[in-house]
């Protein structure tokens, strides 16, 4: 993940509401998890495909996953 994506999505999800509690329970994980996931020590297909699916003006402004 780039460092540009990491901060669109922790931007993203603050702009949306999302809290990563909430993001946490939707996607099955802890808060830790999304946490290293938002800090980019960790990476998670199923956090990518809901991004995607759930913030697509994320990737049209230029961020990429990865």
């Amino acid at each position: 993940m780039q460092k540009v994506a990491k901060i669109n999505y922790k931007i993203a999800l603050m702009q949306f509401g999302i809290s990563q509690r909430e993001l946490a329970n939707t996607l099955g994980y802890s808060e830790q998890y999304i946490s290293m996931i938002l800090a980019g020590k960790r990476s998670c297909k199923r956090f990518d495909e809901w991004l995607l699916k759930n913030i697509p003006s994320l990737f049209k402004r230029g961020a990429r996953l990865r």
